[in-house]
Protein backbone atom coordinates (compact mmCIF):
# COMPACT_ATOMS: atom_id res chain seq x y z
CA UNK A 1 0.00 0.00 0.00
CA UNK A 2 1.35 3.60 -1.09
CA UNK A 3 -0.53 6.50 -0.25
CA UNK A 4 0.37 10.24 -1.26
CA UNK A 5 -1.43 12.80 0.69
CA UNK A 6 -1.50 16.57 -0.26
CA UNK A 7 -2.85 19.71 0.53
CA UNK A 8 -2.15 23.72 1.38
CA UNK A 9 0.10 24.21 4.70
CA UNK A 10 -1.96 23.44 7.74
CA UNK A 11 -4.86 21.44 6.20
CA UNK A 12 -3.90 18.61 8.21
CA UNK A 13 -1.74 16.26 5.69
CA UNK A 14 1.11 14.98 8.39
CA UNK A 15 -1.49 14.08 11.24
CA UNK A 16 -3.36 12.38 8.70
CA UNK A 17 -0.40 10.39 7.07
CA UNK A 18 0.58 9.60 10.55
CA UNK A 19 -2.57 8.05 11.02
CA UNK A 20 -2.65 6.19 8.44
CA UNK A 21 1.08 5.10 8.13
CA UNK A 22 -0.28 3.41 11.61
CA UNK A 23 -2.97 1.86 10.45
CA UNK A 24 -0.86 0.29 7.12
CA UNK A 25 2.75 -0.87 9.33
CA UNK A 26 4.35 1.71 7.71
CA UNK A 27 6.18 4.84 8.01
CA UNK A 28 5.24 8.41 7.55
CA UNK A 29 7.27 10.39 5.03
CA UNK A 30 7.25 14.61 4.80
CA UNK A 31 8.74 16.16 1.27
CA UNK A 32 10.05 18.61 3.61
CA UNK A 33 12.53 15.66 4.75
CA UNK A 34 13.56 15.02 1.11
CA UNK A 35 13.81 18.91 0.38
CA UNK A 36 15.35 19.92 3.43
CA UNK A 37 19.02 18.60 4.76
CA UNK A 38 18.03 20.87 8.01
CA UNK A 39 14.49 21.46 7.97
CA UNK A 40 13.68 25.30 6.35
CA UNK A 41 17.58 26.00 7.15
CA UNK A 42 19.29 24.02 4.53
CA UNK A 43 18.02 23.00 1.41
CA UNK A 44 19.70 19.45 -0.69
CA UNK A 45 20.87 19.23 -4.09
CA UNK A 46 17.83 18.12 -6.55
CA UNK A 47 20.26 14.66 -6.89
CA UNK A 48 20.27 14.30 -3.47
CA UNK A 49 16.63 14.75 -3.40
CA UNK A 50 15.89 12.54 -6.23
CA UNK A 51 17.84 9.81 -4.69
CA UNK A 52 16.26 9.70 -0.93
CA UNK A 53 12.86 9.72 -3.51
CA UNK A 54 13.51 6.77 -5.31
CA UNK A 55 14.71 4.93 -2.14
CA UNK A 56 11.59 5.24 -0.57
CA UNK A 57 8.75 4.80 -3.20
CA UNK A 58 10.53 1.63 -4.25
CA UNK A 59 8.90 0.43 -0.95
CA UNK A 60 6.43 -2.09 -0.86
CA UNK A 61 4.67 0.48 2.10
CA UNK A 62 4.85 4.18 2.11
CA UNK A 63 3.05 7.45 3.17
CA UNK A 64 4.40 10.53 1.54
CA UNK A 65 3.10 13.99 2.32
CA UNK A 66 3.58 17.38 0.72
CA UNK A 67 2.84 19.50 -1.85
CA UNK A 68 5.94 20.22 -3.95
CA UNK A 69 3.83 20.43 -7.33
CA UNK A 70 5.91 20.88 -10.73
CA UNK A 71 8.94 18.78 -9.29
CA UNK A 72 9.90 16.02 -11.62
CA UNK A 73 10.25 13.44 -8.29
CA UNK A 74 6.20 14.42 -7.15
CA UNK A 75 5.57 12.83 -10.38
CA UNK A 76 7.55 9.78 -9.44
CA UNK A 77 5.73 9.72 -6.21
CA UNK A 78 2.02 9.98 -8.06
CA UNK A 79 2.64 7.14 -10.55
CA UNK A 80 3.98 5.00 -7.59
CA UNK A 81 0.96 5.73 -5.30
CA UNK A 82 -1.88 3.35 -5.21
CA UNK A 83 -3.86 6.09 -2.91
CA UNK A 84 -4.12 9.70 -3.65
CA UNK A 85 -5.89 12.04 -1.30
CA UNK A 86 -6.61 16.06 -1.61
CA UNK A 87 -6.96 17.32 1.94
CA UNK A 88 -9.52 20.52 0.72
CA UNK A 89 -10.04 21.90 3.85
CA UNK A 90 -12.26 25.50 3.63
CA UNK A 91 -9.92 28.28 3.20
CA UNK A 92 -10.94 29.94 6.96
CA UNK A 93 -9.69 26.72 8.58
CA UNK A 94 -6.63 27.20 6.32
CA UNK A 95 -5.97 31.07 7.38
CA UNK A 96 -6.94 30.39 11.04
CA UNK A 97 -4.30 27.73 11.26
CA UNK A 98 -1.99 29.54 9.33
CA UNK A 99 -2.25 32.11 11.73
CA UNK A 100 -2.31 30.17 14.74
CA UNK A 101 0.96 28.68 13.23
CA UNK A 102 3.46 31.14 12.40
CA UNK A 103 2.46 33.01 15.45
CA UNK A 104 3.14 29.41 17.66
CA UNK A 105 6.21 28.13 16.09
CA UNK A 106 9.80 28.84 17.04
CA UNK A 107 11.43 31.83 15.43
CA UNK A 108 11.56 31.78 11.88
CA UNK A 109 14.06 31.43 9.47
CA UNK A 110 16.13 34.50 9.80
CA UNK A 111 15.68 35.75 6.23
CA UNK A 112 11.47 35.65 6.75
CA UNK A 113 9.44 37.94 8.72
CA UNK A 114 6.82 35.71 10.34
CA UNK A 115 4.02 38.63 9.49
CA UNK A 116 5.43 38.59 5.73
CA UNK A 117 5.84 34.75 5.82
CA UNK A 118 2.11 34.49 7.07
CA UNK A 119 0.45 36.96 4.80
CA UNK A 120 2.45 35.07 1.44
CA UNK A 121 1.20 31.91 2.37
CA UNK A 122 -2.65 33.49 3.13
CA UNK A 123 -2.35 34.66 -0.51
CA UNK A 124 -1.19 31.89 -1.76
CA UNK A 125 -4.01 29.77 -0.16
CA UNK A 126 -6.16 32.06 -2.46
CA UNK A 127 -4.35 31.75 -5.63
CA UNK A 128 -4.18 27.77 -5.06
CA UNK A 129 -7.71 27.00 -3.33
CA UNK A 130 -9.04 28.87 -7.06
CA UNK A 131 -6.27 28.08 -9.68
CA UNK A 132 -5.40 23.96 -8.81
CA UNK A 133 -9.60 23.00 -7.47
CA UNK A 134 -10.56 22.29 -10.99
CA UNK A 135 -7.25 20.77 -12.24
CA UNK A 136 -6.89 18.28 -9.01
CA UNK A 137 -10.58 17.10 -9.44
CA UNK A 138 -10.01 16.58 -13.58
CA UNK A 139 -6.35 14.71 -12.50
CA UNK A 140 -8.24 12.36 -10.44
CA UNK A 141 -10.92 11.58 -12.62
CA UNK A 142 -8.49 10.28 -15.20
CA UNK A 143 -6.05 8.89 -13.27
CA UNK A 144 -5.00 5.40 -12.08
CA UNK A 145 -4.98 5.93 -8.25
CA UNK A 146 -7.82 5.57 -6.30
CA UNK A 147 -8.34 9.47 -5.40
CA UNK A 148 -10.24 11.04 -2.46
CA UNK A 149 -10.86 14.62 -1.68
CA UNK A 150 -11.30 15.27 1.89
CA UNK A 151 -12.90 18.43 2.86
CA UNK A 152 -14.18 18.28 6.66
CA UNK A 153 -13.09 16.26 9.78
CA UNK A 154 -16.10 13.90 10.05
CA UNK A 155 -14.72 13.05 5.73
CA UNK A 156 -11.71 12.04 7.31
CA UNK A 157 -12.57 9.98 9.62
CA UNK A 158 -15.41 8.36 7.95
CA UNK A 159 -12.48 7.62 5.36
CA UNK A 160 -9.84 6.19 8.26
CA UNK A 161 -12.89 3.89 9.37
CA UNK A 162 -12.87 2.59 5.95
CA UNK A 163 -9.71 2.40 5.29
Amino acid sequence: MRVYIVGVSTSGKTTLAKRIARKIGSKHYDLDDFFFKKKYYETRTQREIEKLVRQTINKKKWVIEGSYSGSRWVKWIAKKADVFIWLDKPSHVIAWRIVKREFTRPKPHPKHSRIASTFGLLNFLRHYKTQYHAKTHRKLAKSHLRGYILKTNRQIEEFLKKF
